[in-house]
């Protein structure tokens, strides 16, 4: 089996991703803020390509059960009820809430992957799990980096390197590509912690000039999350909990 990865989502089409698992990486900061409001009990995330389309979506649900959710230039849109720092999404805001969910790059890169076989939001908080997931099902993978605004960023490329060095490592993968090659590079020849590569990234530095230094922390620990975000329809919901029920 094969795994390829993409530096953002714009060489992206239906066709290099049809039968493939998809998994969309946006480490700072929309996967690991959907991982977080998962394991945190939220029941679903709705993944929108902009601002006026979730404000438009939420008009038409009960706003009790739902919360506006997303960035602009790193900063909560004003009148939306969260923006994108993982610590916003703690169990007692998100528990059996609707997140409708417009993020610069991460929600749209979902919604790019929505004609793979299965797509998986993963970052290193979720990593071995998702590694696991893929590993289990022997699909060929499709990694798609959010990127920043469609170009190349360090932190997606670095955690994409990380989860096909997993795949690769079980030998039942080999790269594909040469984005995927760099990116295992990039995890491997690393020449400092996880967190410390990450906060060399553009957007890293950014994020702490706005005061978000602690995000940038919990994006870089692995395997706090214990859980697998799926597409499903035009919703992200826990893959464990929908094969459970019995609808994935």
């Amino acid at each position: 089996m094969i795994v390829k990865l993409y530096f953002s989502p714009a060489p992206v089409t239906d066709a290099k991703i049809r039968g493939r698992f998809a998994v969309v990486i946006d480490v700072l900061r929309a996967s690991t803020s959907i991982c977080t409001a998962v394991q945190n009990g939220c029941r679903e995330i709705v993944p929108v390509g902009s601002t006026g389309d979730a404000a438009a979506m939420r008009a038409n649900l009960d706003k009790g059960k739902v919360l506006l959710c997303g960035e602009r230039e790193g900063l909560k849109v004003e009148g939306f009820d969260l923006g994108n720092s993982p610590s916003e999404y703690t169990e007692e805001i998100v528990r059996e809430k609707v997140l409708i969910f417009a993020s610069t790059n991460g929600s749209r890169a979902i919604l790019k992957c929505a004609a793979a076989a299965q797509t998986l939001v993963g970052g290193f908080v979720n990593l071995s799990i998702i590694a696991e997931t893929i590993l289990n099902a022997q699909k060929d993978v499709a990694v798609v980096c959010a990127g920043r605004q469609g170009n190349f960023s360090l932190e997606d490329t670095f955690c994409g390197g990380a989860l096909i060095d997993l795949l690769v490592g079980s030998g039942k993968y080999s790269v594909d590509n040469d984005a995927a090659q760099v990116a295992q590079m990039l995890y491997k020849n690393r020449d400092n912690s996880i967190e410390a590569v990450i906060g060399r990234a553009d957007h890293a530095r950014y994020l702490k000039e706005l005061g978000f230094g602690a995000d940038i922390v919990t994006a870089a620990a692995v395997d706090t999350v214990n859980v697998v975000p799926v597409l499903i329809g035009n919703k992200v919901v826990d893959l464990q909990k929908q094969r459970v029920e019995g609808t994935a």
